[in-house]
């Protein structure tokens, strides 16, 4: 699709995606995790659905954009992944009260 273009090789990493990248969002993913959790233990109980909420807005998102543009296969694959999280959400929350 073209939403992204790198100056690496192309041919290097993930269909053309540098492995430097997959590094960088991981390293910002786990320091957001990590403020959040801190965030959620020094605060009251009640915000727990937040990173819940938010995690389920990100993969609808992005499962939707597969969709529309025909990624049958990784959009089902996260839409279903997101049904799972929501059957099991009362498990989730359940663990951290």
């Amino acid at each position: 699709k073209h939403y992204w273009q790198w100056l690496a090789d192309p041919a290097g990493g993930y269909y053309g995606v540098p492995w430097s990248n997959f590094v960088a969002w991981f390293v910002a993913a786990l320091l957001m995790n990590a403020i959040v959790l801190s965030a959620i233990n020094r605060g009251p109980r009640k915000w727990l659905w937040v990173p819940l909420a938010l995690y389920s807005m990100n993969v609808l998102l992005f499962g939707v954009v597969n969709l529309a543009h025909g990624l049958w296969v990784p959009g089902l694959v996260g839409l279903l992944l997101l049904a799972v999280l929501w059957l099991s959400r009362d498990r989730l929350m359940a663990t951290q009260k």
